[in-house]
């Protein structure tokens, strides 16, 4: 089968760093063309005359003919707005967490991907992992009994005003940044659904929350602590405890 193009919207660290040298490596996908504000300068940043990419404004990627699937690498605020331009305009979109900002525009997403028939989907690659994959098959076999508590915290120190997580008119702050790892992990190894929740914040001097503490309770009388900051020291995990197992 012929390869399927991809197209960019975003040449930042994660592009340049991850995805570009990534794409080298699959054999399903073709990355072809990379939208930036500034293509001139997004094309000296990947030293672009080894490679055969297409560079243009995100308009120009999404009427390429040649790109399929959208992945959006844009800062938070711009996801939904992109997302919905590059499913009207014929193609599947993978985007970067948080899909969006707010319910609403969750909802402007949805009715984009139903009318137009694209295939839309957040990025949440640890769920392809092995290691979360293994952890989903000890789950199913039933070895650890009833679950009975969910505990996780994703934090690391930030303290570059200039950054775009920690700018609140962009999306910012540890909850949407790294916190929406926690929530999603929760329901999609738990494969229940929230019942009530509780959180609280710390906002800091930038206007984003330096950290975010959630208690949940889920449905069938899971509990769960999900902890995430920007302000803390690094911690990547989760746990999970059952009535024979943890």
């Amino acid at each position: 089968m012929p390869k399927l193009g991809v197209g960019i919207l975003g040449v930042g660290k994660l592009s340049c760093k991850t995805l570009i040298p990534a794409f080298k490596f699959c054999d399903e996908v073709k990355l072809v063309a990379l939208g930036s504000r500034n293509p001139i300068r997004a094309k000296s940043k990947i030293k672009a005359k080894e490679t055969d990419l297409f560079f243009g404004s995100y308009d120009e990627v999404l009427s390429h003919s040649e790109v399929q699937i959208v992945y959006i690498v844009l800062p938070n605020h711009l996801h939904a707005e992109w997302s919905i331009k590059a499913m009207n305009q014929g193609k599947a979109v993978l985007c970067e967490k948080p899909l969006c900002m707010n319910l609403l525009e969750m909802e402007k997403i949805k009715e984009a991907s139903n009318a137009t028939g694209q295939l839309f989907a957040e990025a949440f690659m640890y769920r392809f992992h092995p290691q979360h994959q293994k952890v989903k098959e000890i789950l199913a076999s039933g070895v650890l009994g009833e679950l009975q508590l969910f505990r996780a915290q994703f934090s690391y120190f930030l303290d570059d005003p200039t950054n775009i997580r920690l700018k609140p008119d962009c999306g910012g702050g540890a909850l949407r940044d790294v916190g929406c790892y926690l929530i999603d992990s929760l329901l999609w190894l738990s494969g229940k659904e929230v019942s009530s929740l509780v959180a609280t914040k710390k906002v800091g001097e930038t206007g984003t929350d330096e950290s975010t503490c959630i208690q949940v309770d889920v449905s069938g009388g899971l509990k769960a602590q999900l902890f995430c900051s920007t302000r803390s020291s690094r911690e990547n995990w989760y746990s999970l405890v059952g009535e024979f197992g943890s």
